[in-house]
C-alpha cells in the first residue's frame, strides 16, 4: 500500500512538471523576441528535459516489459527526444542542424500535447473529450450527406430545368 502511494505521488509530480512545462511554454513564447533571456529558457528547458527522461526511466523501472506496449510511454519518448535535439540545437545556435531542420522549432509544440496525459487521472474531463469527438464525428457524417444531398438535387435541377428547352430561352427581368 505504501509502495502505490509512493507511486501516486511521484506520478503527481510528473503531472505537475507536465503542467509547469506547459505554462513555462506560454510565458517563452511571449517572450521570445527578447534574446536577453534566451540563457534561462535554455535552463529552462534543459531541467523538463531532465525531468521528463526521469519520468521515462521511472516508468520502464514500474512497468519493465510493459513499457514497451503503452502508447503513451512511446509519445513520451518521441517528445522527449525531440525537445533534447531541439534543446541541443537552441544551444549550438546558428549551426547547420538549426538550417537544414527549421521545422524541428515548430515541432517543441508537440510538447504541449503532453497536457492530454493528465485525462488519464482527470477521469471526468476524459468522457466529455471522447463525447466531444463522437460529436463531432457524427456531424462530419452529417455534413457528408447534406453534401450528398445538395451534389443530388443539382443534378437533379440541371436535368430537369436546365436541359428544358421550354425554360431555355426564358427572361427573368429585374
Amino acid at each position: 500500500h505504501v509502495v502505490a502511494n509512493g507511486r501516486g505521488c511521484v506520478r503527481i509530480s510528473f503531472y505537475v512538471l507536465t503542467l509547469l512545462n506547459i505554462l513555462v511554454m506560454a510565458v517563452e513564447v511571449c517572450f521570445e523576441e527578447s534574446s536577453d533571456s534566451d540563457v534561462v529558457w535554455i535552463v529552462l528547458d534543459t531541467l523538463f528535459v531532465v525531468g521528463f527522461s526521469v519520468e521515462i526511466a521511472v516508468h520502464i523501472h514500474w512497468e519493465r516489459k510493459a513499457w514497451l506496449r503503452r502508447g503513451w510511454n512511446w509519445f513520451d519518448l518521441l517528445v522527449t527526444v525531440l525537445s533534447a535535439v531541439d534543446l541541443w540545437n537552441s544551444i549550438d545556435g546558428q549551426s547547420a542542424a538549426m538550417q537544414v531542420v527549421p521545422a524541428l522549432r515548430v515541432l517543441r509544440v508537440i510538447r504541449v500535447v503532453r497536457l492530454l496525459k493528465l485525462l488519464e487521472w482527470l477521469q471526468e474531463i476524459y468522457a466529455m473529450l471522447i463525447s466531444m469527438m463522437q460529436t463531432i464525428m457524427t456531424l462530419y457524417h452529417l455534413f457528408v450527406v447534406l453534401l450528398i444531398g445538395i451534389f443530388v438535387y443539382g443534378i437533379l435541377m440541371v436535368a430537369v430545368i436546365g436541359h428544358d428547352k421550354e425554360l431555355r430561352d426564358l427572361q427573368i427581368n429585374s
